[in-house]
């Protein structure tokens, strides 16, 4: 079994990018000012909506649209990860087991297909020993996204897990200063940015979370938006660097450098 690690990073950052030009296209087609046509073909005998809407109905349509872009969005950020994490499981079971049996080897990828993309990467990061951090960020975008088909955004009790707001969470790469200041927030807000001298920046990830309570209506930013699928494209990276490892400790790939890590055979 070989493992092309620079394809099984395109798998995920396929993904990725077109979660994000597809959800791009959508939410600025949403907020188009007038709004654009909703006609799918004009002059017909017999339509299902009216070729002709008021103005406030166009504007609503077009924030449901967002909303339904939003929720693709996301299934497609999970789904292609999840693709991206079949691939590495099957790679670190024959890896953690030399000798395992085909059949052995195909139930195992069966079981684990059932599960939620969330699960998956725990499962996949406890065989190759690293932290799953972002588990949290998949299972938000899941309830979010089921939020957004059920219940046109709408937090209802079936998102709060007995509580009395959702709260949505993820991982985001992020400028900070020593005290504390998230320079990201702060740049795409369009805030200034006072620098003192000697002060130090640091990059890294660092945990966000919005919460909405029964009734309101989930709002994602573009930012936020542009968050979640960095943050996709980070942990695809661990995972795959995690591998990676695993082929390097077990002697069948060479020792790693800052260079991407060549195919290893498993």
């Amino acid at each position: 079994m070989s493992v092309n690690f620079d394809a099984l990073r395109e798998i995920a950052n396929l993904g990725v990018r077109r979660a994000a030009v597809f959800m791009g296209i959508g939410i600025n087609a949403s907020q188009a000012d007038p709004p654009i046509s909703h006609v799918l073909e004009g002059g017909m005998q017999f339509t299902v909506v009216p070729e002709n809407m008021p103005v406030s109905q166009k504007r609503a349509n077009a924030e449901e649209f967002a909303r339904w872009v939003i929720a693709n969005g996301f299934r497609e950020l999970a789904e292609t990860f999840s693709v991206f994490l079949h691939q590495v499981y099957s790679a670190a079971l024959v890896l953690d087991r030399e000798q395992m049996p085909v059949l052995e080897h195909r139930r195992a990828l069966a079981l684990f297909s059932r599960k939620g993309v969330s699960e998956q990467l725990a499962i996949a990061s406890a065989l190759l020993d690293i932290e799953a951090p972002f588990s949290a960020t998949f299972e938000s975008m899941n309830q979010a996204r089921n939020c957004m088909a059920h219940r046109q955004g709408v937090v209802g009790a079936e998102d709060t897990r007995d509580s009395d707001s959702f709260t949505l969470k993820w991982r985001a790469l992020a400028l900070t200063l020593e005290d504390g200041q998230d320079l990201s927030l702060l740049l795409a807000a369009d805030q200034p940015v006072e620098l003192k001298g000697g002060q130090a920046l640091s990059l890294g990830m660092v945990d966000r979370e919005k919460k909405f309570a029964i009734g309101e209506q989930i709002f994602l930013s573009r930012h936020d938006l542009q968050e979640f699928c960095m943050a996709v494209s980070v942990a695809a990276e661990v995972v795959a660097t995690g591998l990676a490892k695993r082929a390097e400790k077990k002697g069948r790939l060479p020792p790693m450098t800052e260079a991407q890590p060549a195919p290893a055979t498993v």
